[in-house]
């Protein structure tokens, strides 16, 4: 899973067929939202982006609603990353295999998934 953007939370928040220009570190507030957003409503007769304010625009709150959903989301797989790269390359998991057997292989893999223990699923 990539980290969440702003599109990602617009798309969550209901407004899937949006052309929409941003930058990321300046659209962190209604204010900011409103003022650093530019929405496509078209495209002219060369296929170029009309610019203007959709009807159906999401309001701040549904897109900030929809933003918190998908960091936290993304957040409960930190230790899928954290483990990723510790995983030896495939070539070496084959030849733990061969020279270990699927045990050794094991014991190989639960060492960084001890290092790196997937959370308890919440019982909300």
């Amino acid at each position: 899973m990539k980290k969440p953007e702003l599109h990602d939370a617009i798309n969550k928040a209901g407004r899937r067929d949006f052309d929409v220009s941003y930058s990321e570190d300046l659209v962190k507030d209604e204010e900011s939202y409103i003022k650093h957003t530019r929405w496509g409503v078209g495209l002219d007769h060369n296929l170029t982006v009309i610019h203007g304010e959709p009807e159906d625009k999401p309001k701040w709150e549904d897109v900030k609603k929809a933003m918190d959903e998908l960091e936290a989301e993304y957040a409960s797989f930190e230790f899928q990353r954290n483990r990723k790269p510790e995983y030896p390359k495939i070539e070496d998991q084959l030849d733990l295999l061969y020279h270990k057997g699927v045990e050794g292989w094991k014991e190989e893999i639960q060492k960084v998934k001890d290092k790196y223990p997937k959370p308890e699923a919440s019982s909300e």
